[in-house]
């Protein structure tokens, strides 16, 4: 069997009966315009990195909401004190959590 590669094609193929969508690379993504044009690829600061990095954008849209925020990921550990205080764990709490290793990053204060 021939495998179909545009999506004309595929869409012909399948009668209308059957959704589907590309699946991109990572390059073919970055390079779509169409995706650019939605403001679905955006640049965030990142540490350790000299230059901004690009980051795929929620593709959710709410109409009269603008563009989502975006944000980087967290670094591994960034934000465990922040929720462990918010869930009710006072500071010595958590730093006797972090002494034994039940949280953070091994080595971390």
């Amino acid at each position: 069997m021939v495998r179909p590669s545009h999506p004309r094609r595929v869409a012909d193929l399948l009668g209308g009966r059957v959704p589907f969508g590309p699946v991109n690379t990572a390059d073919a993504l970055f390079d779509d315009p169409h995706l650019a044009a939605r403001g679905m690829l955006q640049q965030v600061e990142h540490p350790g990195v000299e230059r901004p990095v690009t980051i795929a954008a929620t593709p959710i849209r709410l109409a009269g909401n603008g563009p989502p925020a975006v944000r980087r990921a967290p670094l591994f550990d960034e934000h465990t004190d922040d929720v462990l205080r918010r869930a009710g764990y006072a500071d010595d709490e958590i730093a006797r959590l972090r002494a034994t290793g039940a949280v953070g990053a091994p080595g971390s204060p």
